[in-house]
C-alpha cells in the first residue's frame, strides 16, 4: 500500500513539492535551472505550483495572516490562475476581489469558481 501512496504522490507532484519544501523549510538554497521555453509555456498554468501553492499550509497561514491583518476593503489579484486561491481568502475577510487572468479558459474556471462573489 505504501508503494502505491509513494507512486500517486509522485506522480501528481506532491513527492516533488515535499521534498523542495522538506530542503526550503531547513534554511537551504533552493536553485533550479532556468526553463528553456518560449515566454508563452513559461507563463502558463501550471498544476505542480497551484498544488503547492494550496497546499502548504505554512505559506497558506501566512497568507492569511496577512490578509487578515490589512483588512483591505478591495483586493486586487494579477494571475488568479483557474482555482483563484488568494481571491477567496480575501472573499473569506469580507474584501470585494477583482481577479484578472491572462488565459480565457483559466478565467472563465476562476468565475465559475468563485461564483459571482468576485469580479474576475
Amino acid at each position: 500500500m505504501d508503494t502505491l501512496r509513494w507512486r500517486l504522490a509522485q506522480l501528481s507532484g506532491r513527492l516533488s513539492a515535499n521534498r523542495f519544501w522538506r530542503v526550503a523549510r531547513k534554511g537551504f538554497p533552493v536553485l533550479q535551472q532556468m526553463p528553456q521555453e518560449s515566454a508563452k509555456e513559461r507563463t502558463s498554468y501550471s498544476p505542480d505550483f497551484l498544488y503547492i501553492l494550496t497546499t502548504d499550509r505554512v505559506r497558506m497561514a501566512g497568507f492569511e495572516k496577512a490578509i487578515a491583518q490589512h483588512s483591505a476593503c478591495r483586493a486586487l489579484e494579477i494571475g488568479c490562475g483557474p482555482w483563484a486561491p488568494l481571491a477567496e481568502l480575501c472573499l473569506r475577510q469580507g474584501a470585494e476581489v477583482l481577479a484578472a487572468e491572462g488565459c480565457p479558459k483559466h478565467a472563465a474556471w476562476a468565475r465559475r469558481q468563485l461564483r459571482g462573489r468576485a469580479e474576475a
